[in-house]
Protein backbone atom coordinates (compact mmCIF):
# COMPACT_ATOMS: atom_id res chain seq x y z
CA UNK A 1 0.00 0.00 0.00
CA UNK A 2 2.94 2.32 0.65
CA UNK A 3 4.07 1.87 -2.94
CA UNK A 4 0.53 2.48 -4.19
CA UNK A 5 0.36 5.69 -2.13
CA UNK A 6 3.66 6.92 -3.56
CA UNK A 7 2.49 6.16 -7.11
CA UNK A 8 -0.78 8.01 -6.42
CA UNK A 9 1.06 11.11 -5.20
CA UNK A 10 3.32 11.03 -8.25
CA UNK A 11 0.34 10.79 -10.59
CA UNK A 12 -1.42 13.65 -8.79
CA UNK A 13 1.68 15.82 -9.10
CA UNK A 14 1.86 15.09 -12.83
CA UNK A 15 -1.81 16.01 -13.28
CA UNK A 16 -1.32 19.31 -11.47
CA UNK A 17 1.67 20.14 -13.63
CA UNK A 18 -0.39 19.50 -16.75
CA UNK A 19 -2.97 22.13 -15.76
CA UNK A 20 -2.44 25.42 -17.66
CA UNK A 21 -0.30 27.84 -15.66
CA UNK A 22 -1.23 31.46 -15.01
CA UNK A 23 0.16 33.85 -17.60
CA UNK A 24 3.03 36.14 -16.65
CA UNK A 25 4.27 39.31 -18.33
CA UNK A 26 4.40 39.00 -22.11
CA UNK A 27 6.20 40.55 -25.06
CA UNK A 28 3.90 42.16 -27.62
CA UNK A 29 4.59 43.21 -31.21
CA UNK A 30 2.23 45.09 -33.52
CA UNK A 31 2.37 43.17 -36.80
CA UNK A 32 -0.59 44.63 -38.69
CA UNK A 33 -4.08 46.08 -38.75
CA UNK A 34 -7.31 44.26 -39.48
CA UNK A 35 -7.22 42.51 -42.86
CA UNK A 36 -10.35 44.45 -43.84
CA UNK A 37 -8.50 47.73 -43.28
CA UNK A 38 -11.15 49.31 -41.07
CA UNK A 39 -10.42 53.01 -40.54
CA UNK A 40 -12.34 56.03 -39.35
CA UNK A 41 -11.47 59.48 -38.09
CA UNK A 42 -7.96 59.33 -39.50
CA UNK A 43 -6.88 56.08 -37.78
CA UNK A 44 -7.10 52.35 -38.32
CA UNK A 45 -9.63 50.74 -35.99
CA UNK A 46 -9.78 47.38 -34.23
CA UNK A 47 -9.04 44.56 -34.40
CA UNK A 48 -5.25 44.69 -34.72
CA UNK A 49 -2.83 41.84 -35.37
CA UNK A 50 -0.58 41.53 -32.32
CA UNK A 51 2.12 38.95 -31.67
CA UNK A 52 1.92 37.86 -28.02
CA UNK A 53 5.03 35.92 -27.09
CA UNK A 54 5.36 34.94 -30.74
CA UNK A 55 1.72 33.92 -31.30
CA UNK A 56 -0.35 36.29 -33.45
CA UNK A 57 -3.77 37.23 -32.08
CA UNK A 58 -6.55 39.63 -33.05
CA UNK A 59 -6.82 42.17 -30.24
CA UNK A 60 -8.89 45.27 -29.57
CA UNK A 61 -7.36 48.61 -28.55
CA UNK A 62 -8.97 50.65 -25.74
CA UNK A 63 -6.47 53.54 -25.82
CA UNK A 64 -7.00 56.41 -28.28
CA UNK A 65 -4.42 58.80 -26.82
CA UNK A 66 -1.25 56.75 -27.32
CA UNK A 67 0.29 56.24 -30.78
CA UNK A 68 2.15 53.11 -31.86
CA UNK A 69 3.34 51.88 -35.25
CA UNK A 70 3.83 48.60 -37.09
CA UNK A 71 6.85 46.68 -35.71
CA UNK A 72 6.72 48.45 -32.33
CA UNK A 73 7.43 46.01 -29.50
CA UNK A 74 6.66 46.37 -25.79
CA UNK A 75 6.11 44.51 -22.53
CA UNK A 76 2.66 44.03 -21.04
CA UNK A 77 1.12 42.76 -17.84
CA UNK A 78 -1.63 40.17 -18.36
CA UNK A 79 -4.80 40.82 -16.39
CA UNK A 80 -8.50 39.98 -16.36
CA UNK A 81 -11.81 41.74 -15.79
CA UNK A 82 -11.96 40.40 -12.26
CA UNK A 83 -8.63 42.08 -11.54
CA UNK A 84 -9.76 45.59 -12.52
CA UNK A 85 -9.54 48.07 -9.65
CA UNK A 86 -9.89 51.82 -9.00
CA UNK A 87 -6.08 52.12 -8.72
CA UNK A 88 -5.07 49.62 -11.39
CA UNK A 89 -3.27 47.49 -12.44
CA UNK A 90 -5.13 48.23 -15.70
CA UNK A 91 -4.08 51.38 -17.56
CA UNK A 92 -7.20 53.46 -16.94
CA UNK A 93 -8.36 54.09 -13.38
CA UNK A 94 -11.32 55.79 -11.77
CA UNK A 95 -9.12 58.77 -10.93
CA UNK A 96 -8.21 59.37 -14.56
CA UNK A 97 -11.64 58.55 -16.02
CA UNK A 98 -14.20 59.93 -13.53
CA UNK A 99 -17.02 60.25 -16.05
CA UNK A 100 -18.01 58.94 -19.47
CA UNK A 101 -19.04 61.45 -22.11
CA UNK A 102 -21.65 60.01 -24.46
CA UNK A 103 -21.48 61.64 -27.92
CA UNK A 104 -25.18 62.56 -27.67
CA UNK A 105 -24.19 65.17 -25.09
CA UNK A 106 -24.88 63.33 -21.83
CA UNK A 107 -22.30 62.63 -19.15
CA UNK A 108 -22.74 59.47 -17.11
CA UNK A 109 -20.78 58.28 -14.08
CA UNK A 110 -19.78 54.64 -13.92
CA UNK A 111 -17.33 52.63 -11.85
CA UNK A 112 -14.08 51.67 -13.53
CA UNK A 113 -15.33 48.07 -13.44
CA UNK A 114 -18.41 49.09 -15.44
CA UNK A 115 -16.15 50.94 -17.89
CA UNK A 116 -14.07 47.83 -18.56
CA UNK A 117 -17.12 45.55 -18.63
CA UNK A 118 -18.64 47.75 -21.35
CA UNK A 119 -15.35 47.82 -23.27
CA UNK A 120 -15.19 44.03 -23.00
CA UNK A 121 -18.70 43.68 -24.46
CA UNK A 122 -17.75 45.88 -27.40
CA UNK A 123 -14.60 43.81 -27.91
CA UNK A 124 -16.70 40.63 -27.88
CA UNK A 125 -19.04 42.06 -30.51
CA UNK A 126 -16.03 43.01 -32.61
CA UNK A 127 -14.23 39.67 -32.36
CA UNK A 128 -17.21 37.29 -32.14
CA UNK A 129 -20.06 38.90 -34.08
CA UNK A 130 -23.30 36.94 -34.45
CA UNK A 131 -23.23 37.93 -38.13
CA UNK A 132 -20.33 39.37 -40.15
CA UNK A 133 -19.88 43.04 -39.34
CA UNK A 134 -20.17 45.78 -41.92
CA UNK A 135 -17.02 47.96 -41.89
CA UNK A 136 -18.88 50.98 -40.54
CA UNK A 137 -20.27 48.93 -37.62
CA UNK A 138 -16.83 47.64 -36.63
CA UNK A 139 -15.38 51.14 -36.88
CA UNK A 140 -18.08 52.60 -34.63
CA UNK A 141 -17.54 49.81 -32.06
CA UNK A 142 -13.86 50.80 -31.90
CA UNK A 143 -14.72 54.42 -31.26
CA UNK A 144 -17.29 53.42 -28.65
CA UNK A 145 -14.49 51.68 -26.72
CA UNK A 146 -12.13 54.65 -27.12
CA UNK A 147 -14.84 57.12 -26.09
CA UNK A 148 -15.33 55.29 -22.78
CA UNK A 149 -11.80 56.19 -21.69
CA UNK A 150 -11.19 59.34 -23.75
CA UNK A 151 -13.95 61.99 -23.91
CA UNK A 152 -12.40 63.48 -27.04
CA UNK A 153 -12.06 60.31 -29.12
CA UNK A 154 -14.95 61.13 -31.46
CA UNK A 155 -13.07 64.28 -32.51
CA UNK A 156 -10.85 61.92 -34.49
CA UNK A 157 -7.17 62.27 -35.29
CA UNK A 158 -5.61 65.42 -36.72
CA UNK A 159 -8.95 67.18 -37.07
CA UNK A 160 -10.79 64.32 -38.81
CA UNK A 161 -13.82 64.31 -36.52
CA UNK A 162 -16.57 61.74 -36.79
CA UNK A 163 -19.74 62.79 -38.61
CA UNK A 164 -23.21 63.02 -37.12
CA UNK A 165 -24.24 59.47 -38.04
CA UNK A 166 -21.10 57.88 -36.61
CA UNK A 167 -21.41 59.90 -33.41
CA UNK A 168 -25.00 58.75 -33.04
CA UNK A 169 -23.96 55.12 -33.61
CA UNK A 170 -21.15 55.41 -31.08
CA UNK A 171 -23.59 56.79 -28.48
CA UNK A 172 -25.98 53.90 -29.14
CA UNK A 173 -23.18 51.32 -28.93
CA UNK A 174 -21.90 52.75 -25.65
CA UNK A 175 -25.37 52.83 -24.09
CA UNK A 176 -26.02 49.24 -25.17
CA UNK A 177 -22.68 48.03 -23.80
CA UNK A 178 -23.15 49.67 -20.40
CA UNK A 179 -26.66 48.26 -20.14
CA UNK A 180 -25.36 44.73 -20.82
CA UNK A 181 -23.45 44.52 -17.52
CA UNK A 182 -20.62 42.07 -16.96
CA UNK A 183 -19.88 39.61 -19.80
CA UNK A 184 -20.70 35.94 -19.09
CA UNK A 185 -17.95 33.60 -17.95
CA UNK A 186 -18.15 31.79 -21.29
CA UNK A 187 -15.94 34.59 -22.64
CA UNK A 188 -12.40 34.79 -21.30
CA UNK A 189 -11.42 38.48 -21.43
CA UNK A 190 -7.73 39.35 -21.16
CA UNK A 191 -6.36 42.85 -20.57
CA UNK A 192 -2.83 43.52 -21.83
CA UNK A 193 -1.56 46.57 -19.93
CA UNK A 194 1.80 48.04 -21.04
CA UNK A 195 4.53 48.16 -18.40
CA UNK A 196 7.87 50.02 -18.29
CA UNK A 197 10.72 47.98 -19.81
CA UNK A 198 14.10 47.42 -18.17
CA UNK A 199 16.74 50.12 -18.77
CA UNK A 200 18.48 50.04 -22.19
CA UNK A 201 15.93 47.55 -23.55
CA UNK A 202 14.58 47.94 -27.12
CA UNK A 203 10.94 47.94 -26.00
CA UNK A 204 8.80 51.06 -26.33
CA UNK A 205 6.88 52.77 -23.52
CA UNK A 206 4.26 54.04 -23.15
CA UNK A 207 2.20 51.83 -25.42
CA UNK A 208 -1.46 51.12 -25.96
CA UNK A 209 -3.56 48.80 -23.82
CA UNK A 210 -5.31 45.93 -25.62
CA UNK A 211 -8.21 43.62 -24.87
CA UNK A 212 -8.31 40.00 -26.00
CA UNK A 213 -11.30 37.66 -25.97
CA UNK A 214 -11.38 33.89 -26.26
CA UNK A 215 -14.01 31.20 -25.79
CA UNK A 216 -12.16 28.53 -23.79
CA UNK A 217 -13.14 24.88 -23.85
CA UNK A 218 -13.24 25.06 -20.08
CA UNK A 219 -11.11 26.40 -17.26
CA UNK A 220 -8.49 24.13 -15.74
CA UNK A 221 -9.88 24.14 -12.21
CA UNK A 222 -13.23 22.43 -12.93
CA UNK A 223 -11.32 19.51 -14.44
CA UNK A 224 -9.35 18.97 -11.24
CA UNK A 225 -12.12 17.03 -9.40
CA UNK A 226 -12.48 14.81 -12.49
CA UNK A 227 -8.71 14.26 -12.51
CA UNK A 228 -8.80 13.37 -8.81
CA UNK A 229 -11.62 10.88 -9.31
CA UNK A 230 -9.78 9.29 -12.22
CA UNK A 231 -6.60 9.12 -10.14
CA UNK A 232 -8.16 7.45 -7.10
CA UNK A 233 -10.19 5.17 -9.34
CA UNK A 234 -6.93 4.02 -10.87
CA UNK A 235 -5.39 3.58 -7.42
CA UNK A 236 -8.40 1.50 -6.33
CA UNK A 237 -8.04 -0.80 -9.34
CA UNK A 238 -4.31 -1.19 -8.74
CA UNK A 239 -4.98 -2.07 -5.09
CA UNK A 240 -7.55 -4.70 -6.07
CA UNK A 241 -5.08 -6.25 -8.45
CA UNK A 242 -2.43 -6.38 -5.72
CA UNK A 243 -4.86 -8.00 -3.27
CA UNK A 244 -6.01 -10.45 -5.93
CA UNK A 245 -2.40 -11.44 -6.56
Amino acid sequence: MKRVFIVALSMLGALLLLQPAAMADVTMLLTGVTPQGYNLGGVYTSPYQISVNGVTESLVCDDFETDISISDEWLADVGSLSGVGPAGPQKFTQASTPAVLIPNGTTDFYTIQQDYDAAAWLAIWLLYPAVPLAPEVAEDYSYAIWQIFDPGAVNGYNGQALGTEDRSNVATDMTKAFAAGAPPSSYAVTIYTPIPPPPTSPYIYPSQEFIGVSVPEGPALPFLPFDMLALFGGVFLVRRRILAS
